[in-house]
């Protein structure tokens, strides 16, 4: 677990199974609060099906209690208590749990089946030892972060050099659309900019020239503007939590047999200008991936909104 690359979200499950059967427990949660506060916060179950269990009279308390104490204590535990239900009855173990925050206290409690008091101290003891795994999770985290941000700030520098070499708004267009295809194994880009009010495609990857008024080309413009009026990143498939509306982006996946989108606003001095759509067929886009995307928009938005303005400029003399 200390070397788990995954997201926050996969790796807290992934702990508490680990940790529970470790444990042999038959429970496990994982509660924070604020290191000043006093409400404790459900973050993560384990199994998932355990949430109902903790609907049994007295457990939650229980288990607050303990987690209060080995917030404390670094850790608590209590034996075998009798509750009057099923579900609640058995020895509980808090362990407080180092995830490199100082503002943050983070319990993990379980809930064991019987067991003599050694048994259960030994456990509580055995427990300990996973109390550092989410802080090393955290610095590995920080470290690919790191290591990520210097690769995504070289490409940014290249593709940079690469539009600055471009003296015209379209050779500019289509050189962005091809390096983030070619860099994002994408199976196509397309970059739309406002004009008269409306997002209209600019240019396409590896296509030097589409017909505006094709269909196609229409559901792709109404999914952009979607993008645009939100000025969000939208993803398809959204995320469980995502708020995003998506409507225009499935319409396109589907009339497209598109399987993966993402579009995000370019923005220059903080407003949408224009917005860019990456597809791919075989592989959604990590947290990674637009993250890196974020990047180079953000960077070569000055230069295409420059180089347009002088397009539009000259074109009207």
């Amino acid at each position: 677990m200390r070397r788990f690359k995954g997201p926050p979200g996969e790796f807290w499950p992934a702990f508490l199974q680990d940790s529970a059967r470790l444990a042999g427990a038959r429970l496990a949660l994982l509660l924070v609060r604020a290191e000043d506060g006093d409400s404790w916060k459900k973050l993560c179950i384990w199994p998932a099906r355990g949430r109902i269990g903790l609907n049994a009279p007295g457990l939650t308390f229980r288990m607050e209690e303990i987690a209060e104490e080995s917030a404390e204590k670094g850790a608590a535990w209590e034996g075998v208590a009798r509750t009057g239900s099923d579900n609640a009855d058995g020895a509980v173990i808090g362990i407080r749990l180092d995830v490199g925050e100082e503002d943050r206290v983070s319990v993990a409690v379980f809930l064991l089946d019987a067991g003599s008091a050694p048994a259960v101290e030994e456990t509580a003891t055995r427990l300990k030892l996973v109390a550092g795994i989410p802080a090393a999770y955290q610095m590995g985290r920080v470290a690919r972060q790191a290591r990520s941000d210097v690769v995504q700030f070289a490409e940014a520098l290249d593709l940079m050099v690469l539009l600055n070499a471009e003296k015209r708004y379209m050779a500019a267009a289509m050189t962005f659309c091809n390096e983030l295809a070619s860099r994002y194994r994408c199976g196509r880009v397309s970059l739309g900019w406002l004009e008269g009010g409306y997002v209209r495609v600019q240019a396409i990857s590896h296509v030097e020239q589409f017909k505006k008024k094709m269909d196609i080309v229409q559901t792709l413009e109404a999914a952009m503007e979607e993008a645009f009026d939100q000025d969000e990143e939208i993803v398809w498939p959204p995320p469980a939590d995502s708020s995003t509306v998506v409507r225009d982006h499935e319409t396109f996946s589907r009339k497209s047999g598109t399987k993966y989108l993402v579009s995000l606003p370019i923005r220059v001095d903080d407003a949408p200008v224009a917005v860019v759509t990456c597809e791919r067929a075989d592989e959604a886009f990590s947290e990674r991936a637009i993250r890196g995307l974020r990047v180079l928009c953000a960077q070569a938005a000055r230069r295409l909104a420059d180089l347009k303005r002088n397009d539009r400029w000259f074109g009207a003399r």
